[in-house]
């Protein structure tokens, strides 16, 4: 009790003292505003605080300012330095202040740095000249350049995230000086991506997550530059509609993949699925808009045991027969459905084997009825069960 008394004690001295006040002073009692007329003003020196008091105090603390200015307080408390081994930067006044504090902090060195570049490229060089290594970096707005990149190179060797999403201004020439310890790539929105470009990210060899979103210049010599990133675990071709059979050949080699997304890609058929055999670790596949994959590619999704998610929204050529070898998916949790028009209740029958689904979605199976979703009760985990443009009744939807 006497503890927790103290604690808000404390917390009440660091809310008038420490937030507020005008000065911090070399004798360990910090100097509050004045006290404003019928308040009571509370002053504690903070060396009279039991140390699990003041450990808690700044243990409260969010500011990196306001625990600097507590460390500050007492020479006694300076073992209440921050210490700093990573940080999320937003502009390069945050940057500043971390050095400005230097004395104030302990560095593990190199520091991990994540910084959002929002005013060109001026946070990175204020790091270059600090000597801090940089793990990741987010182009917010779009301002790196291709010279920005070759300016930068020497102080990026230990990059590991670059986020280039909507970059309109960065070619192949730029991409050359990413760091060959890049991990994560993120080009989704850069229409200006072709396959010039995916051939400089095909030396990327240690890259495990690719986002080409809306890359729609992409084609099928581009997706085949990227054979020989066997590290890949998330790849997104969202709306690369260049993207045939012919490029998917390339997965056979991409074991490690987790994450794949083809929405979009309309010219995938059966054929180009097949390719996707080999990747057993597959979790998550996207096939949505896949509009030429029929119940055939479902049979050889079906031996991909390890899907938690599977996307076939607008699969209209999706039958009960598809389904029924959806059966073999026992890990699935999600899956989606939508405007697979050729479903009936006899392939959401199939569906009640699958007992790890969480989330379903027949939006649009307008054959589906009341009879077919009842059998769907029996799934212990279902959580969320869409049944828009079907023929469930209201007593089908209140009793799933």
């Amino acid at each position: 009790m006497i503890i927790k008394t103290l604690y808000l004690v404390a917390l009440f001295c660091l809310a008038t003292c420490v937030l507020a006040m005008d000065g911090v002073e070399e004798t360990g009692q910090l100097t509050p505003s004045l006290p404003q007329e019928n308040t009571i003003a509370t002053h504690i020196p903070l060396e009279q605080l039991p140390p699990e008091i003041i450990a808690m105090i700044y243990q409260y603390l969010t500011e990196l300012s306001d625990k600097v200015n507590l460390s500050r307080a007492n020479k006694k408390l300076c073992s209440l330095r921050p210490s700093l081994k990573s940080a999320m930067l937003h502009d390069i006044g945050g940057l500043r202040m971390i050095f400005e504090h230097r004395g104030h902090l302990n560095f593990n060195a190199p520091m991990d740095v994540v910084v959002n570049i929002n005013s060109g490229c001026e946070e990175i060089k204020f790091i270059k000249s600090k000597k801090t290594s940089v793990k990741a970096l987010r182009d917010c707005n779009g301002y790196c350049t291709d010279a920005d990149l070759e300016a930068l190179a020497p102080g990026l060797t230990q990059l590991e995230q670059m986020d280039l999403m909507s970059n309109k201004k960065l070619t192949h020439r730029g991409l050359a000086f990413l760091p060959k310890s890049l991990k994560h790539l993120n080009l989704r929105g850069c229409q200006q991506v072709t396959d010039a470009e995916l051939k400089v990210v095909a030396e990327l060899t240690q890259l495990q997550h690719l986002d080409l979103h809306g890359c729609f210049q992409v084609t099928n010599v581009g997706v085949g530059h990227l054979r020989g990133l066997t590290q890949l675990q998330y790849l997104n071709l969202t709306c690369c509609r260049r993207v045939t059979d012919a490029e998917l050949k390339v997965m056979v080699g991409l074991t490690q993949l987790q994450y794949l997304n083809l929405y979009g890609c309309d010219h995938v058929t059966d054929a180009g699925v097949a390719y996707l055999a080999e990747l057993t670790q597959l979790q998550h596949l996207n096939l949505t808009c896949c509009r030429q994959v029929t119940d055939a590619g479902l049979k050889i999704v079906a031996g991909l045991t390890q899907l938690q998610h599977l996307n076939l929204t607008c699969c209209k050529q999706v039958t009960d027969t598809g389904l029924e070898y959806l059966r073999r998916l026992t890990q699935l949790q999600h899956l989606n459905l939508f405007g697979c028009s050729q479903v009936t209740d006899l392939g959401v029958a199939y569906l009640a084997e699958l007992t790890q689904l969480q989330d379903l979605n027949l939006n649009g199976c307008s054959r589906v009825t009341d009879s077919g979703v009842g059998v769907l009760r029996s799934l212990p985990q279902l959580k969320h069960l869409h049944l828009n443009g079907t023929q469930v009744s209201d007593v089908g939807h209140s009793n799933p």
